[in-house]
């Protein structure tokens, strides 16, 4: 009988001690499904083309122990309303009203382009979709994964700039296996975003635009670099479906040639 009764307790412990996934939040918000929202919109204002990405770099807060997860979203200025949605069913990953709204805390990174949420506990793979309104259109982004159990973020620690034969200022980095696209932001010495866009290639040179996927600033039609000054690049490798595999800074000082 006494072997049984230091049975049960060391069973008790143990389940205390599990730690388990956070799972997907069924408190009043999570009513707020991700199809109730794209039904209060007219059909012609809904946009699938808003960007975003996860996850789980060990330079984010809390990374590694306590399984936290990142999720991005590039947001023009003026846009309102930024909401974070989530499934666990992995089979219907494109049914809107499996995607449940979670109340995470939303912020603006200084650089005036990325938002940033952050979600703890994540053990168990599962979709993201981020949504934002401008004016009065709907922007939602399209499923992204989450694989906080399979997979990390890596860092991209080789990147290099200087100027090439062509007589472009060029920036090169290494291929990231399994990345589809990457990210590419400048910042000032200031934290602002000067410009942001994508690419499939693992280089650019400035300003050439003709290998760019999507370019978040569009009105900048020749940006320049100011000589002496101070700036940081900072590349996201992402997959198809929105994971981030990759993430790394280069600061530098652009000088003549």
């Amino acid at each position: 009988m006494r072997k049984l009764f230091y049975l049960l307790c060391l069973l008790m412990i143990a389940l205390i001690s599990c730690k388990k996934d956070a799972g997907i939040d069924e408190g009043w918000l999570a009513n707020e499904t991700l199809d109730v929202q794209v039904a209060d919109h007219q059909a012609e204002r809904i946009q699938y083309t808003a960007f975003g990405f996860v996850g789980n770099h060990p330079s984010f807060e809390r990374a590694t122990d306590g399984f936290s997860i990142h999720a991005y979203a590039v947001v023009p200025e003026g846009a309102r309303e930024i909401r974070y949605f989530e499934t666990d069913s992995l089979q219907y990953r494109d049914s809107l009203r499996t995607y449940r709204r979670q109340d995470i805390h939303i912020e603006h990174l200084g650089d005036r382009l990325l938002v940033r949420g952050t979600r703890e506990g994540i053990r168990q793979d599962r979709f993201v979709r981020l949504t934002h309104l401008l004016g009065d259109s709907l922007f939602i982004t399209p499923a992204i994964t989450l694989r906080a159990a399979s997979l990390t973020t890596a860092t991209i620690d080789d990147i290099e700039s200087g100027w090439n034969n062509e007589g472009y200022y060029a920036f090169n980095w290494r291929s990231v296996p399994g990345s589809d696209q990457y990210l590419i932001v400048l910042r000032d010495l200031s934290g602002d975003a000067l410009i942001a866009l994508s690419t499939e290639r693992t280089s650019f040179q400035w300003y050439d635009l003709r290998s760019v996927g999507l370019n978040f600033f569009p009105a900048l039609r020749d940006p320049q670099l100011v000589e002496g000054s101070s700036y940081t690049l900072s590349i996201y490798a992402i997959t198809q479906r929105g994971w981030l595999t990759a993430i790394g800074d280069h600061p530098f000082t652009f000088l003549p040639e």
